[in-house]
């Protein structure tokens, strides 16, 4: 194989990544819609809890929060501490559902009517209770997106609902 050969065979592969890939494993920065100046891969999340994750451009080729927005949005869990990303699907139990429940300082609450208080949770295997209480999504800029979950709208229609992806509004 030549060296001409060889360099198209590297630049036709490297084409074909999506862009954000290719900037983020190159370390450029961009501002993003937020205003701040970021890279398109970094760590996010509390101390003892750090993930990378990569930003995608949504509009205009930039993308719409910087590294540090996001990791100021990430929150935990109300029930397993862990870690709770934009745009993760949540559940939203009450915490006289769990008698020996102690909220920490740090959990986001979602509703507090003064009789009971509704906390954010995650919708992992060892957390939720089943799947059918997907009550919304994390968004940004940290807060809930609720949505009603598949058993609301199993009562609301008096029909069968069929959910193909929990993570998906």
């Amino acid at each position: 194989m030549s060296i001409v050969q060889w360099i198209k065979k590297r630049l036709y592969g490297f084409l074909h990544y999506p862009r954000e890939a290719v900037l983020a494993s190159l370390g450029i920065q961009t501002t993003a819609e937020c205003g701040h100046k970021t890279k398109w891969r970094g760590i996010v999340g509390p101390y003892d809890d750090r993930r990378e994750i990569n930003l995608h451009s949504e509009k205009n080729g930039k993308p719409d929060y910087c590294l540090k927005c996001i990791e100021n949005t990430t929150i935990r869990c109300a029930w397993c501490n862990e870690i709770i990303l934009p745009n993760d699907p949540i559940t939203l139990y009450g915490a006289e559902n769990d008698g020996g429940f102690v909220p920490k300082k740090w959990v986001q609450i979602y509703n507090n009517n003064g009789k009971s208080t509704t906390y954010v949770g995650c919708l992992r295997w060892d957390c939720a209770e089943t799947g059918a209480d997907r009550a919304g999504f994390w968004r940004m800029p940290g807060k809930v997106e609720r949505h009603p979950t598949p058993i609301e709208e199993c009562l609301n229609s008096g029909e069968m609902v069929i959910v193909e992806n929990l993570s998906k509004p």
